[in-house]
């Protein structure tokens, strides 16, 4: 009888071994993480065209998922749960996060200029790492039951936003796994997805006001083709014309002039709009502020930098102010034969708040 109790014994302990190694391979279950509180959010662009690529748009949403995989009475001994990103990062914008140091790629919205940063811990934890487009490794050792995970998610500002409302459309932003080997390939379940959910985004930035002159139609006086001396050459008339804008305190006031007939003009004269009556070898030119010196023309764009932007007036200190810039329009020989006919040329001009 005693040898029989010490096998029983015996025996019982080595089922009590083989239970657990067969349950971990059991698949589990999987349940999928939204953060939901990423709701409404304000922010101050400043001036309407200031760059604040890589600022934050309000604060961390954060969204604690106790459980992301659960076994039942499944244990994993070692065991690794991983992330990766849905989709590439925005180029040359990354967010630096103040508290931790630590840099993280920025990923689109769908909404022109806003991005998101995505961070996930493991469920015990608040040492949170950056999303990025390879599986990364959140957590690594022994569990029963159950696997989780705290996420993070916050916009981020990735280009000038002009003032207004921006819905936030939901969407998943990554993945998560959970594996029984280092190598991140012998999943125990599923793979889950890391959600947002809809967010609205209220902008506020100052810009100047058009007061005087936005629409014009500048006259040029008639000439004989025999004012025209060579190429270059401008005969001595010319039509002015004035465009006038209110601005708020703290704008350095910046403007592109664009030939909008042949917007990928970057020389100094205009394109004539063709038809069976126009002149040919002519072109028209503008001089702003009183400059010797015609503008340049560039592309219809308020991005700071822009091709042949120039300087109107005012800085971060400049009080409100009211700017009247003048404009003269002449003529200019452009080919070495001028012919008669009708001049029609059409441009216009972007303001850029800085």
């Amino acid at each position: 009888m005693g040898k029989m109790a010490r096998r029983w014994a015996i025996l019982a302990g080595a089922m009590i071994l083989l239970a657990l190694p067969g349950m971990a391979n059991a698949q589990w279950g999987v349940t999928n993480v939204t953060i939901s509180s990423l709701g409404n959010q304000t922010f101050s662009n400043g001036n309407a065209d200031q760059n604040n690529a890589g600022t934050a748009i309000g604060t961390w949403a954060t969204q604690a998922a106790g459980t992301v995989w659960s076994g039942g009475l499944g244990c994993v001994n070692p065991g690794y749960t991983w992330t990766m990103a849905s989709q590439s990062p925005i180029s040359g914008v990354t967010y630096t996060d103040r508290s931790s140091g630590l840099q993280y790629p920025v990923y689109p919205t769908g909404v022109p200029n806003i991005g998101l940063v995505v961070g996930v811990a493991d469920g015990n934890s608040t040492s949170y790492q950056p999303v990025t487009t390879t599986w990364t490794q959140i957590w690594t050792g022994f569990a029963c039951y159950t696997l989780g995970a705290n996420t993070q998610a916050m916009l981020v500002a990735t280009g000038p936003l002009h003032a207004g409302t921006y819905s936030i459309p939901a969407q998943t932003v990554a993945s998560l796994k959970a594996t029984t080997d280092a190598a991140g390939t012998a999943e125990i379940g599923p793979q889950a997805t890391l959600q947002i959910s809809g967010a609205t985004v209220t902008v506020t930035a100052q810009s100047c006001a058009v007061t005087a002159g936005q629409n014009q139609i500048v006259t040029l006086p008639t000439v004989s083709v025999g004012n025209f001396q060579g190429v270059g050459s401008s005969p001595p008339t010319s039509s002015s014309f004035n465009i006038q804008l209110s601005c708020p305190a703290g704008i350095a006031l910046f403007a592109t002039m664009t030939d909008a007939t042949n917007p990928a003009n970057t020389g100094n004269a205009l394109t004539l709009v063709q038809n069976t009556t126009s002149a040919t070898g002519v072109g028209v030119q503008v001089h702003a502020n009183g400059s010797s010196t015609p503008v340049s023309f560039g592309p219809d764009s308020s991005l700071a930098g822009n091709t042949n932007q120039w300087y109107v007036g005012g800085n971060a200190a400049t009080p409100a102010t009211i700017y009247n810039i003048p404009f003269v329009a002449s003529y200019v020989q452009g080919a070495a034969k001028v012919g008669a006919g009708s001049i029609d040329a059409l441009a216009t001009i972007t303001f850029s708040y800085q």
